[in-house]
């Protein structure tokens, strides 16, 4: 599965290979080199044939298609 990483000035296409993934500024996943980006920020997880994606309680929160994460 591929994932698509979207933030200013920034685009990453991430393979999805391993059952979770940590996007931050600084994490083992993704990082992104935005100061509105919480060091662990969203997390992707694989379960089955689903996908689950939870913000990690940034201050800033985090959008799916342009629609806020609660």
């Amino acid at each position: 599965m591929t994932v698509r990483v979207e933030a200013p000035e920034q685009q990453t296409l991430v393979l999805l290979v391993e059952d979770e993934l940590i996007i931050g500024r600084e994490c083992e996943g993704p990082r992104i080199g935005d100061p509105q980006v919480s060091r662990r920020h969203l997390r992707i997880r694989r379960i089955g044939t689903s996908v689950e994606v939870a913000d990690l309680g940034s201050p800033n929160g985090s959008h799916l298609d342009g629609v806020p994460l609660k």
